[in-house]
């Protein structure tokens, strides 16, 4: 019983996170923004003021990785891997990476919000924002290629999900590198997800 609530948990909080993720990918395509507006934000020289656009953005991102939490737990319980170091590895990555993007939210807003003749405050949190900007971004793509690994070695029937999940990181990698690329890697997300919670429902 506990398995299947945890299932239907994960699909759940995985559709959840599709969603929200094909929201923010809208979004940012529609409008004609970067994957990241906080630097958008810091540039208007505005003080204590957030446009429209960064709190909808924020709030959707709140809501994506809410989904994630709340439907990662479900994927460790049907993976069922017999090595619990690559099982811990797994929950650890999945759970740091919407941690770490909650704390980069935060943070981005706090430095919005400071007191813009404070440079030596701003420029510290600018530093420690960033840290956590490349860990968020890096985390998640390292955690899909894994998983994507071992779902490659334990179904047959739904290979494609192992695919979608190995993809990621490339995508992740070429958007970094050439930020006109990173319209496709907007595309992933919600796949993934989408992905991830039909293997939960059908699991």
């Amino acid at each position: 019983m506990n398995a299947i609530l945890l299932n239907k948990n994960f699909s759940a909080g995985a559709y959840f996170t599709a969603f929200a993720a094909f929201l923010l990918m809208m979004i940012l395509l529609l409008l004609n923004h970067s994957s990241d507006p906080f630097h958008e934000c810091l540039n208007l020289e505005k003080e204590k003021s957030i446009p429209l656009f960064v709190s909808v953005y924020f709030f959707l991102d709140f809501v994506l990785v809410t989904g994630w939490l709340l439907g990662w737990p479900g994927i460790i319980s049907i993976l069922k891997i017999e090595k619990n170091r690559l099982l811990q590895g797994l929950f650890v990555g999945g759970i740091l990476g919407p941690l770490l993007d909650y704390a980069e939210t935060m943070l981005s807003i706090i430095i919005m919000l400071q007191d813009q003749s404070d440079k030596l405050t701003q420029n510290t949190l600018y530093q420690v924002w960033s840290w956590l900007s490349g860990l968020s971004y890096l985390i998640p793509y390292i955690t899909a290629m894994a998983l994507g690994i071992v779902l490659l070695k334990k179904i047959i029937s739904m290979r494609w999900v192992a695919w979608i999940c190995m993809l990621g990181l490339p995508l992740g990698f070429f958007g970094y590198l050439w930020p006109l690329t990173e319209s496709v890697t907007y595309l992933w997300w919600p796949l993934w997800f989408l992905s991830l919670g039909i293997f939960a429902a059908r699991s």
